[in-house]
């Protein structure tokens, strides 16, 4: 998406977990480069579900950028958004969310997945210095137990970038042409029927059709299912299915 808008910043895409060549080509024909994420093991305090998620702190390691716009797989960009790199780091969305002990208050929280930042060795060395700290109150992050509870810990105060940034389907939005830079396309409401604003749910279906074309022409062969490649992620135990053969 960030190509189809005509993007002029460098992209650069995070793998973690297993990886696999054919495909990565396929973004690096696109100019996007590949790189391992940072090794980075979550807390004794993390939610399995989210663990994967602290991937994204590794992002305060890339020091070759003075700033940087992360953004989640699911962000989809309909409009070019280049103009962030100028924005005053770190900034974050804000959402409503549930708080409280039975989550019965309504509360406003940041949502990581779009985020502007600042890469410096002095941040880096603060989050492993939480990220090691003993299970207790002094090294326990409250909330969801994903990178967006750590982010709230981490950072005194952010920069908020306004809900056009890292809009949902649910949210009510008066021109999705006109009014939206990021559509966040989380889980939850990604293949919801109800979701047809016009042009922009074509513009989806469209980057979504080109990219599974491109998905299914780099598989040589039919995924063999007899198959299953198993491997340790985090805290979560992953079994996926892939036509490779692993000794």
């Amino acid at each position: 998406s960030l190509r189809a808008v005509d993007t002029r910043l460098a992209i650069q895409l995070f793998l973690s977990g297993e990886r696999f060549s054919r495909y990565e080509v396929l973004f690096a024909q696109q100019g996007v480069q590949c790189i391992s994420a940072r090794d980075i093991p979550p807390p004794r305090w993390a939610n399995p579900w989210h663990a994967a998620s602290f991937a994204k702190l590794g992002a305060l390691w890339q020091t070759t950028w003075s700033r940087i716009i992360v953004m989640d797989v699911d962000a989809v960009a309909l409009k070019n958004i280049d103009h962030l790199a100028a924005v005053p780091a770190p900034a974050l969305t804000y959402r409503p969310d549930r708080c409280g002990s039975q989550r019965a208050q309504c509360c406003w929280d940041i949502n990581a997945g779009v985020m502007v930042l600042r890469p410096n060795a002095g941040d880096a060395a603060r989050v492993e210095s939480i990220l090691r700290a003993p299970t207790g109150s002094a090294g326990r992050v409250d909330g969801d137990g994903g990178d967006q509870s750590f982010w709230r810990h981490f950072y005194s105060r952010v920069n908020e970038l306004p809900a056009a940034y890292n809009t949902f389907k649910a949210d009510k939005v008066v021109n999705w042409s006109s009014d939206v830079f990021v559509l966040h396309d989380v889980w939850g409401t990604r293949w919801s029927r109800w979701w047809s604003p016009s042009p922009a749910r074509q513009w989806l279906d469209n980057l979504t059709s080109t990219a599974s074309s491109m998905m299914r022409s780099a598989a040589a062969k039919p995924l063999n299912r007899s198959r299953a490649v198993c491997y340790v992620k985090s805290l979560i135990h992953l079994c996926d299915y892939d036509d490779q053969s692993f000794i």
